[in-house]
């Protein structure tokens, strides 16, 4: 993935949040306080890292558990410093099988 692709894909850092969280819990949004299942993510405004349960009332951390839990870092730095190692590890085996 290029780096135009990337800013494509995750234009805010909101569409980073929401791509964790989505992969961190595969739709099913689960409150830690109540137990509570949601479908959908509800929100406050003033934070879009942290998830608004409707049943208890309570915010809990959409990046509670993961490594980007307390980073003070925009998310897209993260997620494209990892498609960098990532994109690295794919090349270097070819270029190294290319030379023997």
């Amino acid at each position: 993935m290029t780096y135009f692709d990337f800013t494509d894909r995750f234009p805010t850092e909101k569409d980073a949040i929401d791509y964790i969280i989505d992969k961190k819990y595969n739709g099913q949004y689960v409150c830690p306080k109540c137990g509570c299942v949601h479908k959908k993510i509800y929100r406050q405004h003033y934070n879009p890292r942290n998830i608004y349960c409707r049943n208890c009332k309570s915010e809990f951390s959409g990046l509670a558990g993961t490594i980007f839990e307390n980073t003070h870092l925009d998310l897209r730095m993260w997620l494209y410093a990892i498609n960098l190692v990532i994109v690295s590890r794919k090349v270097y085996p070819l270029c190294n099988s290319k030379e023997n």
